[in-house]
């Protein structure tokens, strides 16, 4: 499968990925935000898509929950926050499937700005 990273990023995190399968904790709910909302907070990528992007980060619900355990008011602030704060700052939310992600247990969407190139 083709992947959005660069070589030299995919490494970092694959290394990265090698050196944390153990841990317990969630890498998500550490993070420090960029900004937080009353339900959900941004948090930069570390390991960016960047073959595709100048700028790529997360949002992320304050919760540790999967997609189908947001509540209302959680669905509710994400679909305000796209029609206004992400609708202004970036060009695309990419939601991945289940199957796909590489953090399946806290839900969380990756939030794009395109290089100009593409």
């Amino acid at each position: 499968m083709a992947t959005l990273r660069s070589p030299e990023t995919q490494k970092k995190y694959h290394e990265w990925k090698m050196a944390h399968q153990g841990d317990r904790r969630c890498v998500l709910c550490d993070r420090e935000p960029l900004i937080s909302f009353e339900y959900w907070k941004i948090i930069a990528n570390d390991f960016p898509y960047d073959r595709i992007t100048q700028k790529h980060d997360m949002l992320v619900p304050l919760r540790h929950v999967v997609g189908r355990e947001l509540s209302d008011e959680e669905r509710s602030e994400l679909e305000k926050l796209k029609e206004t704060y992400l609708g202004e700052r970036y060009q695309s939310v990419l939601e991945s499937l289940q199957s796909a992600m590489t953090i399946p247990s806290h839900f969380h969407v990756h939030l794009l700005v395109l290089k100009d190139d593409l």
